[in-house]
């Protein structure tokens, strides 16, 4: 069996090497995957207390009017401006658009 060739991070460029053998995040370094993980967790933090709050209010589904929605954020760095999918549509959205901005979190830059 043959050792992969390690990737590039899309984010900074180092070495992405597979851990205990396998891919854990393909695209990202250890160091960038973390620092957009607590990213997007304080983004949705933000979004949940301002729903909890009545700041922002949850809309339907924007494409077929599902009732039952989740927010999704084109751009961490605006975290109160969200875009209401439901799960199919949410996953399609990303499936086809890929992550978007949301790929370049670098310590609170935006591409």
């Amino acid at each position: 069996m043959t050792t992969p060739q390690p990737r590039q991070c899309i984010e900074c460029g180092a070495s992405v090497r597979p851990r205990k053998g396998r891919w854990l995040n393909s695209t990202r370094c250890w160091d960038c995957a973390k620092r957009r993980e607590v990213a997007v967790r304080q983004v949705g933090l933000i979004m949940h207390r301002a729903l909890k709050s009545g700041v922002l209010v949850r809309s339907a589904c924007e494409v077929c009017g599902s009732e039952k929605s989740d927010g999704h954020h084109d751009d961490y760095a605006k975290p109160l401006s969200v875009r209401w999918l439901c799960r199919t549509h949410h996953k399609q959205h990303h499936a086809k658009f890929g992550p978007g901005i949301n790929a370049h979190i670098n310590q609170g830059e935006k591409a």
